[in-house]
């Protein structure tokens, strides 16, 4: 980052505690999450939650949780260029209905209640 000059425009925070996380992530407007593979991605819940436009690569893990055009944009690959689409895309576009979304999947699919809820299923189908 320091040799590209991206210091003033990229912030790189190390590790931050998790009671901080929701401070931080309120000063952003978007959350950019570009990888090759996901399993959950705790920190991708953890910006819908608080608001943010998630944008991120249309690959397994992050695909369970962006649903593209909906409550976040996806890439529709993992190079600079899809990238940078998805990026322009989001920023020219509205963005309280994708806020709204992205809130309401953290809401009914990932909340305590609703994991509770999915686990209790689990169980009773298990017991059948």
């Amino acid at each position: 980052a320091q040799a590209k000059k991206l210091n003033a425009k990229v912030n790189f925070m190390g590790v931050v505690p998790n009671n901080e996380l929701p401070s931080i992530f309120n000063r952003y407007r978007y959350y950019i999450l570009p990888s090759f593979y996901e399993g959950m991605p705790k920190s991708l819940l953890e910006a819908m939650a608080c608001g943010l436009v998630c944008i991120g690569t249309d690959v397994a893990g992050i695909n369970d949780v962006i649903e593209d055009g909906v409550n976040g944009y996806l890439a529709k690959g993992t190079d600079a260029q899809a990238l940078a689409e998805v990026i322009n895309k989001a920023v020219r576009l509205p963005s309280d209905i994708i806020t709204a979304e992205g809130i309401r999947k953290i809401r009914n699919n990932f909340s305590l209640e609703a994991v509770v809820e999915q686990e209790k299923e689990i169980i009773m189908k298990l017991k059948t």
